[in-house]
Order: structure tokens, then sequence, then C-alpha cells
């Protein structure tokens, strides 16, 4: 899907999500990487941190200013999901953020939420999860490479193949299954069939007590995905 192809199909999804009252994420809408994290961290009113979003990406989009949703302040402490989405993409592009107070992933991907509540802890949060969002949206779709850093709040299990169902791929039976890492540290590789165009990384969600091995070798696979993809 070419630039303005996209930039149609992220209008929809804007339309789809104030239609739906779900959050719409932050970042590049024509980046090649789409990031899925848990829900949104924050303290409050769902319909509000929701709104708000909607409004913000939603004033961006018909002011024709994308870049304002690429750059946020960078998180206090070290294991913010933020500081690692940072590290992952320092990792893939060989790039490092110029600027010390301010995260710029959101250049190089989008980032959105599998849980459409909002919640500081995730075992306070509500389940209210987004997969017929993800699967009707083309916008979605389009991404070549989709990382579900949202450990068990989606799955493939026999009789319930949501990954599969959701993003339209298959797991890799050979050298799919990435665990020899510290505890609570793995991960999981899919890819469109037949043509293997779109690689899906199902992986636990960023933050305290991420293995650095476990990014540098995402990185590794996305890099040599993206690589052959040109």
């Amino acid at each position: 899907m070419d630039r303005e192809k996209r930039l149609q199909a992220f209008k929809q999804y804007i339309e789809t999500c104030k239609h739906k009252m779900e959050y719409i994420g932050l970042g590049n809408p024509c980046a090649d990487i789409l990031l899925i994290g848990k829900e949104p961290s924050n303290e409050g009113d769902d319909k509000e941190h929701i709104l708000k979003n909607i409004y913000d990406v939603k004033a961006c989009f018909e002011n024709n200013d994308l870049t304002c949703l690429y750059k946020q302040d960078k998180p206090s402490y070290v294991n913010h999901t933020w500081n690692l989405y940072q590290k992952l993409i320092c990792y893939i592009f060989g790039h490092k953020c110029e600027d010390d107070g301010k995260t710029d992933f959101g250049t190089y991907a989008f980032t959105t939420e599998m849980n459409n509540t909002v919640s500081k802890r995730t075992a306070m949060a509500k389940q209210k999860y987004r997969l017929d969002t993800f699967r009707d949206s083309s916008f979605i779709q389009d991404f070549p490479v989709v990382i579900l850093a949202c450990s068990n709040y989606i799955h493939n299990i026999n009789g319930d193949w949501q990954i599969n169902e959701t993003f339209n791929v298959t797991f890799d039976e050979i050298d799919g299954a990435h665990t020899n890492y510290s505890r609570g540290n793995w991960f999981y590789t899919h890819h469109s069939r037949p043509n293997g165009n779109r690689l899906v990384i199902h992986t636990r969600q960023l933050s305290q007590n991420c293995d650095d091995k476990l990014l540098r070798d995402i990185a590794q696979i996305i890099r040599c995905h993206l690589k052959l993809s040109k």
C-alpha cells in the first residue's frame, strides 16, 4: 500500500476508533512497524483519556501535521514501556535519539494497545480487547511487521487461533519459538501465507525485567524481514 492509500486507511481507522470509542494510538502511521501493547498506562477515566487521544490524533491528521504524533516526553524510569520501545527501535535501525528529553521511536513505528481500558497496573485493568477492530482494519493489516507486546492478552491455542485469525498469519513451525531466555522472556514468530510478507511477533509486555538479549534478537529478525521485503 502506497503512502496515500495508507493515509486513507488511517483516516478510516480514526473514524472507526471514534465510532467505537477506542484508543487510536501514537506514532508514524506510514511506518513499517506496528507495536501493540497491553493498555494505555494512565490514571483516571477511560473515556476521558480515549477521547483526548482521538481528538489529538484527528487534529494532527486534519492539520496535515502527523509529526506531532512522533515524539513524546521521555519517561523518568528506565524500564518504562516507552523507553524499551525506544531501545528496540534503536537496535533495529542502529539509531540513537538525539534529544535526551524525548523518545522518537514513534518516527519509526506506530503504537497502539490491545486493551481499550486505561490502567497503571495490568492486574487492575478491565478487559475490552480489540481483535475485531484490528482484523477488520486495512490500516492495521498493512504493516509488514506487527509486534504483539501484550503477553496473554492474545493467544494461539487449539480451537482459538486468535493471532492467526486476527492477522492472517500462521506460526512458524521451524524456529518459530524463541524461549531460551531468563524467566518470563520469550517470543514467537508468525508469517502471512503463502508469501510471508507480514511478520507477526508475539512476546511479553516490554517493561520490568525485560531481557536485553530478547530485544536484540527480535530486532535482528525484524531487520532481516524488512531487508527482504524491500
